[in-house]
């Protein structure tokens, strides 16, 4: 099956982010945010919960250290394959992921690998540590997906699949009792997309110069 593809305007219309996203206050505005959530969830994981420090506590898994490697192997492996079938046949989903490349995809690569690491740290902290026993894993992950809406605020494939990664990512804390699961599987999950989005981007931005007047087909 091909994947669906993105016609130059389309593109273009994304590609003109491309300033903001290569900027300083890009990464400054991005970094604010994740500070305010994570020490949002933080506090209340710690005063109302009283779940924090434990959660942040390694050794507790260390009596039964393989558990937590094999979950959070099978948990991000079935995350990223199931984002790289979305891409062959979503195109609510191709959408979703051209409209975050135009953000992410001129930025280098310490560049994301560091907003990588802030926002599965700053978003587990405030969606599992904090959210989480409020919510219980089922209504927590739908509303992680919802704050995942595609293009001009949509519920798309994205949106479902984020819902699901955070119902995964609900059982996965509650299971082990432990952020560090969580924020290794976000943390690789994210740092594989971002990659990938700005390996497309820079493709297909090549793609568009040399060859005006032609679509994208399946480049993104």
């Amino acid at each position: 099956m091909s994947k669906p593809s993105l016609n130059k305007t389309s593109f273009a219309n994304q590609a003109k982010l491309e300033g903001l996203a290569s900027n300083f206050s890009f990464i400054s505005i991005s970094s604010a945010f994740y500070l305010i959530l994570g020490t949002t969830g933080g506090m209340i994981a710690h005063y109302n919960h009283s779940s924090l420090l434990p959660a942040l506590n390694i050794q507790l898994m260390q009596n039964n250290w393989m558990n937590p490697i094999a979950i959070v192997a099978l948990t991000t492996g079935i995350l990223l394959i199931s984002s790289y079938l979305l891409e062959g046949w979503s195109h609510s989903y191709l959408k979703a992921k051209a409209s975050i490349a135009a953000y992410f995809g001129p930025l280098n690569v310490l560049s994301l690998v560091y907003l990588a690491v802030i926002s599965s740290v700053s978003e587990e902290l405030f969606f599992r540590a904090g959210l989480l026993p409020y919510t219980g894993i089922f209504w927590g992950g739908l509303v992680f997906g919802l704050v995942h809406l595609g293009p001009n605020g949509r519920i798309s494939a994205w949106t479902l699949w984020a819902g699901v990664a955070g119902v995964l990512l609900g059982w996965v804390y509650q299971t082990t009792n432990s952020l560090w699961p969580v924020w290794s599987i976000h943390f690789l999950v994210n740092l594989v997309g971002m990659i990938s989005l700005r390996r497309s981007y820079l493709r297909t931005l090549e793609y568009v110069q040399k060859t005006p007047g032609l679509n994208i087909e399946g480049r993104l």
